[in-house]
């Protein structure tokens, strides 16, 4: 009887050490609601337009006199497309660029080229020649960190550096209601990206603000 016992349990405790906990993931919607230039350099700038598109990919559009951008954001990083429309070479200043997170906290930016271990240095400024694209992203450069080993909520990257996501995106086990109630607090709250761009000596402070619309919850199968 103790035998049987003894095996009954070890076979309990096999099939709980082989079942895994459920992931819940979670979808963000997000939609560019605004971007902000230098009052003062709007009659420069000229008309500015911005839409939805599904151009190569990418999810908004904006454009005015000098620039055309493509954006596709996300809680992994806010990729983009510029396009210089003018007829000198314009930089991005990556070193006054900033990603203000959800709680309005402002962040050093790090982007495509540069190496998660040089994260805090000095940043190059990128150049775009004139009527040339620059296909590109913007990630908060403090949400990277170094793991050895062990279960990384989403990694973005291979390799120990780990850049979190955005926004909270996964839960192992849990309450998924009750998960999924926590991120529709960020429901409404704003994303920001400042890109200064200078053109001939001149630097325009262009923030795009993106706002979180919708949280979606799923579950891994």
């Amino acid at each position: 009887m103790k035998n049987k016992v003894f095996l009954l349990w070890t076979f309990v405790v096999f099939l709980c050490g082989c079942s895994k906990p459920v992931v819940y993931n979670l979808q963000y919607d997000f939609v560019l609601g605004e971007v902000v230039r230098p009052a003062e350099a709007t009659e420069l700038l000229g008309e500015q337009k911005m839409s939805t598109t599904e151009e190569e990919d990418y999810t908004y559009i904006f454009e005015d006199g000098m620039i055309k951008i493509l954006w596709l954001p996300s809680v992994a990083m806010f990729e983009f497309l510029l396009e210089n429309k003018t007829n000198s070479p314009i930089k991005i200043i990556w070193n006054e660029a900033a990603y203000v997170c959800e709680k309005g906290d402002s962040h050093k930016i790090i982007h495509a080229g540069v190496k998660y271990s040089q994260r805090n240095r000095h940043q190059m400024p990128s150049a775009i020649e004139p009527k040339s694209r620059l296909k590109d992203f913007v990630y908060p450069a403090d949400y990277m960190s170094f793991v050895d080993e062990g279960w990384v909520e989403k990694p973005l990257w291979s390799g120990n550096w780990e850049g979190k996501p955005l926004l909270p995106t996964s839960q192992k086990g849990g309450d998924p209601q009750e998960f999924l109630n926590s991120a529709k607090s960020s429901i409404g709250r704003t994303i920001q990206v400042l890109l200064p761009i200078r053109v001939e000596d001149v630097t325009y402070d262009y923030t795009f603000i993106f706002r979180v619309r919708d949280v979606n919850l799923w579950e891994e199968k």
